[in-house]
């Protein structure tokens, strides 16, 4: 095929060829057809190859000349030849704008060897001269699927390695978390005993500083028993004062400390008993007051409960934590709950912390149906909020304690527990 030659039906078995009013627009597209790396493979209005680019030989494996007159379905698997043929003759039976280009679409081709390969392919239909003649335009997918074949394995592996992390670390929850607790009742038995002023300070910064690890242990534990799905809910029925009171009775001797202070403000129709995972809407609750708390160092926390009915005894209780602190930018707010982040770098180094908090808190308020969130804008603190759907609950009856007095004068308690320190510990 040369830049002079002329467009027309081959009467041989010789390739297409051309002829154009524009000789050097003829040359470039003479080039352009002949150097692609895809496939350029252009068949007579019986399916038979009239022209075969370098690109087809070098995907295919065939010479020009050995393809020339073949039908086209010879590059294809045998299975596949049949319907070949009817979607060829479908498409030469539409109209000129519908067969100016066939949509993209994957299909496998045969090479020489006999190798079956993946090919995204398209065609152009030309009507020439009252004929038609049809290019399909073949790129080789085979690079490309191998990579999303190893990226796939990578990832697969990656995951299975990452549960297996997960799994072991809840696993480990008991193991890791009873020497810390170890650590802080004994520490906590020594500064009941007689210390000098120094020792008593240094006792002090023990447990301290052990409270702080087994609080990073306990996010972390927490977090991988999340991901490897071993947490379990529960469904008690619980009153929202008495929820909101212990999490404030936690946290008030570390607000006090910072000068700060914590208000509790509950919205007029508030359900008072509903029914959740109480525990795990505590825990998220202390998770935010905690991080109020840490980043705020004037001004106050404060808590405001309200709900609304979502449906028959079905009601959506939200909660917002609201402080005067430092702020977020908007820009990074969307990715507080992600694992491992933090506001910025400079934070784990002023305030502490795993930055698995509010991952824990979303990941939590999910699994319960719900969800958490934030509004804040720098220098002007922050507002985080969760929503939790809950079953109307009912008021707990409490006991009589008439006969208390009684009962604790025969009382008799049990203690399960098969860690010898511990035991020690528990006796003292």
């Amino acid at each position: 095929m040369t830049g002079s030659e002329r467009i027309f039906p081959p009467t041989s078995g010789s390739h297409m060829q051309f002829e154009s009013a524009h000789p050097r627009a003829e040359k470039i597209l003479s080039r352009i057809f002949q150097t692609t790396i895809d496939a350029v493979v252009v068949c007579d209005g019986d399916r038979r190859i009239i022209d075969f680019n370098s690109g087809a030989e070098s995907i295919f494996g065939y010479t020009a000349e050995q393809v020339l007159g073949l039908d086209v379905a010879h590059l294809l698997p045998q299975r596949f030849r049949a319907g070949h043929a009817d979607k060829v003759r479908a498409f030469s039976e539409g109209d000129v704008a519908s067969r100016r280009m066939s949509e993209r679409s994957e299909i496998s081709g045969l090479r020489r060897n006999g190798e079956e390969f993946p090919c995204e392919a398209s065609i152009v239909c030309i009507d020439l001269d009252g004929e038609r003649v049809y290019a399909a335009i073949v790129r080789d997918l085979t690079a490309r699927k191998k990579l999303e074949t190893d990226l796939r394995i990578a990832r697969d592996k990656a995951d299975e390695a990452n549960l297996a992390k997960s799994e072991f670390l809840a696993t480990m929850s008991h193991e890791i978390r009873t020497p810390m607790n170890s650590v802080l009742g004994f520490t906590g038995l020594l500064l009941d005993t007689e210390l000098s002023e120094e020792q008593r300070d240094f006792a002090g910064r023990t447990k301290e500083a052990a409270s702080a690890l087994l609080t990073i242990i306990n996010d972390i534990l927490d977090f991988s028993k999340l991901e490897a799905g071993k947490l379990e809910l529960e469904e008690v029925d619980f009153s929202v004062d008495q929820l909101i009171d212990g999490v404030v009775s936690m946290m008030a001797d570390r607000a006090f400390a910072k000068g700060l202070s914590i208000d509790v403000e509950t919205a007029p129709g508030l359900h008072q008993w509903l029914r959740s995972d109480a525990g795990r809407l505590r825990q998220i609750l202390v998770n935010l007051v905690g991080n109020a708390i840490k980043f705020t160092v004037h001004g106050g926390v404060s808590i405001v409960a309200s709900s609304r009915p979502v449906s028959p005894g079905t009601a959506e209780v939200r909660f917002e934590v609201i402080d005067t602190g430092v702020g977020i930018p908007k820009s990074i707010q969307s990715s507080l709950f992600a694992r491992f982040t933090q506001a910025d770098g400079s934070i784990a180094r002023k305030f502490g912390g795993t930055g698995l908090g509010l991952a824990i808190c979303k990941q939590l308020a999910t699994l319960m149906g719900g969800d958490v969130g934030v509004d804040s804008a720098p220098g002007q603190g922050s507002t985080f909020w969760v929503t939790i759907p809950c079953a109307i609950g009912e008021e707990a009856v409490p006991e009589s304690t008439d006969d208390l007095p009684e009962m604790m004068a025969e009382l008799n308690i049990l203690v399960a527990e098969d860690t010898e320190m511990n035991q020690f510990l528990i006796s003292r």
